[in-house]
């Protein structure tokens, strides 16, 4: 089944991070063995529980404003503002570099 999640961009890069370095082209079975792992060390009875704290958790208001905002996307000015706020991008870019340059599903380009 397809889904969609909400990331944040540094999660979203370690993800494709770590799927390439496994040789894979994307992260889904990374994210299912997370959550399978998760769920699995969780109970009936606290998965119950927390779903039942989390009901009702965002208000009418709070689901017309994600929806809203997903409706509205900013564009690459937004993009652009996001990466430059983000501190260890340089780091974040070098991980997928280098994982990249040792993937074995194929050859990474020469970007130098």
């Amino acid at each position: 089944m397809r889904t969609t999640i909400e990331l944040s961009d540094r999660t979203y890069a370690l993800l494709r991070a770590r799927a390439a370095e496994r040789g894979m082209r994307g992260f889904s079975p990374l994210v299912e063995k997370a959550l399978e792992n998760l769920l699995d060390r969780s109970t009936a009875a606290g998965v119950d529980a927390a779903l039942a704290v989390a009901e009702g958790a965002w208000s009418e208001a709070d689901v017309e404003e994600w929806e809203r905002a997903r409706a509205n996307p900013s564009g690459l000015a937004a993009l652009a503002g996001a990466l430059a706020d983000w501190e260890d991008l340089d780091v974040v870019v070098e991980e997928i570099y280098a994982a990249r340059r040792a993937s074995a599903d194929r050859p990474a380009p020469d970007l130098d």
